[in-house]
């Protein structure tokens, strides 16, 4: 449903009753779990949709008063504290079952002049610290928006803007309008206007978007902030125009009771001491199932609050509160997946009023890694399971499961309300959204589970042969059935006491990178998604943690080398030969020692523009003292300990059969320093840590480097530096 403005919307959404609520339960033909190609047994993940905000209001007042205790529902909305008789679960439904089974990628054009940010599915951008548009970029550092005129030595500041309330810490970029997003936790007021809070008081996190006019780039103009309670899962999304981002917020504005806690070192009064502080948690623990029952919708259900601007960013008028999410459009899983719930929004940019209207849908679960298509967001989330809290009690402590994934796919028809489409599940857990990609209507999915499981047919599954309670990857193909998301197939045993590190779908291919003490590059022939093979290995030292598709049959992985022991001794870029996936080769590495990437797990970090390459690094190396053989005194404490520091952009040239040699870009600095780590730090060094490279673009054939201090550039030719533009 769009939403438009209202300001009494939530107060209505409380009505008493549950009578003549409407109930939709999707679940299998049988309800029960069946055996696909040795995945072992699979439950459907069912939900429902509540048409009555009173039976949704029901639902999360029957959960939390079954895992409330003495110190309310936990830390942030996590229940893992929290303990509930075994009875009690089982009757709530909150109790597991049995052990259950659980696009194509974004390269830069080669002869594309300029670069843009690095994604994982074309034509789905992410918001990220730096966007272009033309020679304007606009980059978020030390949480303030710039813009800047890329103009090779003559590049300028134009302009520093810094919300007036939170930070800055990501934008998108849509013709003139930016959206800077931020988030603020800890107890802040929502609604950030003393003329109307939010009510409900205080969340434990908040996702703040603000509009920026930047028809005149030298005088940014903050047009509208809208605050959202919860956390962002992942970095939003922009599809032709379209905001789109996944919200998880936990329930809000319940001052807990707490026990109170007596004079423990009274001499004999310890068990007196104790019964008394066993007697304040019983009482605390009733008094928050009170306050529970009391509870309204407005606790439960995520909200956001409008504001609008003036040219300083001050509000020119009364905040205007609105819930995300209508109560009819928020499904239930039928197994418990914590109290926290996810909402997923999708808010037109190119709209007259932007972020004062919106579409969304939720679910009531703890979101955690999302993938989007330009048609489709899946978020991936735990199945929490029940366990005792200890050997000799019934009750129970509620935590994510490490061992199986829930999947939760909604559908985003361009400017329309979003839907939920289908859920499912997986065995094990996800290392990033390069996890999760869908081709031709299936999902595939890698996880790294903690063992093998029972039910699991290595022999049909094409992967090796798995070690009973070892570590191993997996992949599982997925496909929408009805209301659920069906596993049709899976590899295992992918590198088997290990775990995955990086991961990379491209077309029919899968590539997983296993780790230990070597690298087994895994390749995976997709092509029959409901019969996929492992076709090939190759181990080397050391790990990829980031994969990327280098042209036809070419591969690049970006990690860090290895000794045999599976120590970490630098950072390293490999070029593999993947044209036969039966036989991987790597044709050739760079590498620094002691050196590391953030592009390693972020990849916007990470710039392919044609055939060039550029990751940004830091670099610490130290020498150890050496020990005066005349003397006593241990050397750390006689010699002072020399280190050495550096920080640049590595560029290099991807070439017919190798890597071409590489070229350090220094923003500032014409080589590393070296200084003594037991005095003050030279003003060269403070310098160079001040200028450490965060993002590269390339425009008409310069190289820019966005670094903390300002935006450095250098030709793409010769990769001679040009200049830098201190902010």
């Amino acid at each position: 449903m769009l939403h438009p403005l209202r300001t009494a919307a939530v107060a209505a959404l409380a009505a008493a009753g549950v009578a003549g609520a409407a109930v939709l339960t999707f679940t299998g033909d049988d309800g029960r779990g069946q055996i696909i190609d040795g995945l072992g047994p699979i439950a459907p993940v069912a939900l429902t949709t509540q048409h009555d905000c009173s039976a949704l209001l029901k639902y999360y007042r029957d959960q939390a008063a079954e895992v409330v205790g003495p110190y309310g529902l936990g830390g942030n909305g996590m229940l893992g504290g929290m303990a509930v008789t075994a009875d009690a679960a089982a009757k709530s439904g909150a109790l597991p079952n049995a052990m259950r089974a659980g696009g194509d990628a974004a390269g830069s054009a080669p002869t594309t002049p300029d670069s843009t940010t690095n994604v994982q599915v074309a034509g789905v951008d992410e918001s990220d610290v730096v966007k272009t548009s033309g020679d304007l970029m606009v980059s978020v550092v030390n949480g303030e928006v710039r813009t800047t005129r890329l103009a090779g030595a003559d590049t300028a500041t134009l302009a520093t803007w810094k919300p007036a309330e939170g930070v800055a810490q990501s934008v998108v970029l849509d013709g003139d309008r930016a959206v800077v997003i931020g988030d603020r936790n800890g107890g802040i007021p929502l609604g950030a206007t003393k003329l109307r809070p939010m009510p409900g008081g205080y969340s434990a996190a908040v996702t703040d978007l603000t509009v920026l006019d930047l028809s005149d780039p030298a005088h940014p103009r903050p047009v509208r902030r809208l605050e959202l309670s919860g956390t962002r899962s992942g970095e939003a999304r922009l599809v032709d125009g379209e905001l789109r981002l996944a919200l998880t917020v936990r329930p809000t504005g319940i001052t807990w009771k707490q026990p109170v806690y007596p004079d423990w070192t009274l001499p004999g009064e310890q068990a007196k001491a104790e019964a008394k502080f066993r007697r304040s948690e019983k009482d605390a623990t009733d008094a928050n199932r009170q306050l529970i029952k009391k509870s309204k919708i407005e606790n439960w259900i995520p909200a956001g609050t409008v504001t609008e601007l003036d040219a300083a960013g001050q509000a020119t008028g009364p905040a205007v509160h609105e819930p995300l999410l209508d109560c009819e459009n928020v499904a239930i899983p039928d197994k418990f997946s914590g109290l926290g719930t996810l909402a997923v929004l999708a808010l037109d940019l190119r709209a007259d009023a932007p972020l004062t209207t919106w579409h969304s849908t939720g679910v009531i679960a703890e979101g955690s890694t999302l993938y989007a298509t330009a048609d489709h967001v899946l978020i991936a989330t735990s199945l929490w399971n029940a366990r005792p809290v200890d050997a000799t009690s019934s009750g129970l402590r509620f935590a994510p499961s490490p061992s199986v994934t829930e999947i939760h796919r909604f559908d985003t028809p361009p400017r329309q309300q979003p839907s939920y489409r289908a859920s499912g599940e997986i065995k094990g857990t996800l290392l990033s959204q390069f996890s999760m990609d869908e081709q031709d209507g299936y999902l595939r999915v890698a996880s790294t589970t903690e063992g093998s499981f029972p039910g699991d047919d290595v022999a049909s599954s094409g992967g090796p042969t798995p070690t009973a309670g070892a570590s191993q990857g997996r992949v599982t193909v997925l496909k929408v059935n009805g209301r659920e998301l069906q596993p049709v197939s899976t590899v295992t045993g992918l590198g088997v006491g290990e775990q995955i590190r990086g991961v990379r779908f491209v077309g029919d291919v899968g590539y997983v990178v296993t780790y230990r003490q070597t690298d087994p590059l895994y390749t995976i022939d997709l092509s029959d998604p409901e019969h996929p093979q492992v076709r090939g290995e190759l181990a080397v030292l050391g790990y990829s943690a980031y994969l990327h598709p280098a042209g036809a049959g070419r591969l690049l992985g970006l990690g860090q080398d290895g000794t045999t022991g599976g120590r970490s001794t630098g950072l390293q870029l490999s070029l593999f030969d993947v044209s036969d996936l039966r036989a991987p080769q790597r044709l050739d590495r760079v590498g620094l020692d002691q050196a590391w990437s953030d592009a390693e797990g972020d990849h916007h970090a990470f710039t392919m523009v044609g055939d060039l390459v550029l990751i940004p690094y830091t670099q610490w190396t130290s020498s150890d003292p050496v020990k005066d053989p005349s003397s006593s005194v241990a050397p750390e404490d006689s010699v002072p300990l020399r280190s050495r520091f550096d920080a640049g952009v590595i560029a290099v040239r991807i070439e017919a059969d190798g890597i071409g040699t590489p070229a350090t870009l220094r923003p500032i600095a014409n080589g590393a320093v070296s200084f003594d780590s037991s005095g003050p730090l030279s003003s060269k060094l403070q310098r160079l840590t001040e200028a450490t490279p965060l993002r590269t673009v390339v425009h008409d054939g310069t190289i820019y480097t966005l670094t903390t201090a300002g935006v450095a550039a250098h030709t793409s030719t010769t990769f001679s530096r040009l200049g830098f533009a201190e902010f």
